[in-house]
């Protein structure tokens, strides 16, 4: 617990935009626990902890465009 509340200060921090992502069927990270990050949490359906590997291309369609 301490991991996400140390990253939700880091969150709370930034001067960049930050886009909280999680796969639907990660049991590591709720929605619950990352909207406590106060920005709004983006869940990726039928996908689990390691939404970047299992479905790059759906990851990078939540980078800003030009970034």
């Amino acid at each position: 617990m301490l991991l996400l509340h140390g990253l939700g200060g880091l969150v709370a921090r930034s001067t960049a935009v930050v886009t909280p992502a999680r796969g639907a069927r990660d049991p590591m990270n709720t929605d619950s626990r990352l909207a406590g990050w106060g920005v709004p949490v983006v869940t990726l359906a039928a996908l689990g902890h390691n939404a970047h590997v299992e479905s790059p291309d759906r990851c990078l369609t939540l980078l800003p465009s030009g970034g």
